[in-house]
């Protein structure tokens, strides 16, 4: 794991973004950014794209995990689409946003700056 980046006085955290869906591998469940430098204190905003290519809809669940779990106590969502059922129709596409900040604190501690956020999509 890389130390915090600072740039005059703002601090960066690194983070990687991905997406899989967990028991119907047809869906295409994917983050719109992969990796992104997130200014401590600072709202961001992450998108997620979710396809149907079937003939049919389809309910679905997310579910997030923050890696390294010590990090997962700074990382705030203020908005997202986690523990809500989806609903995606037939060949529909949809976005699915995260608002989403990195407490200032998380400087101050000793976790690392480089943090994994993952979500996984569950098929109803």
């Amino acid at each position: 794991m890389r130390s915090a980046t600072q740039l005059g006085s703002q601090c960066f955290v690194d983070m990687c973004i991905c997406a899989r869906v967990s028991n119907f591998a047809v869906l295409e469940f994917s983050s719109l950014q992969t990796h992104m430098f997130v200014t401590l204190g600072e709202p961001t905003l992450v998108f997620f794209r979710l396809y149907n290519p079937m003939s049919f809809d389809v309910l679905g669940l997310s579910l997030y995990y923050v890696y390294p779990q010590s990090a997962a106590a700074y990382l705030h969502k203020i908005q997202c689409f986690c523990f809500e059922i989806i609903h995606v129709q037939p060949l529909e596409s949809v976005e699915l946003p995260v608002l989403l900040y990195v407490s200032t604190l998380f400087n101050r501690s000793n976790t690392a700056v480089s943090v994994l956020l993952s979500y996984v999509l569950f098929i109803k």
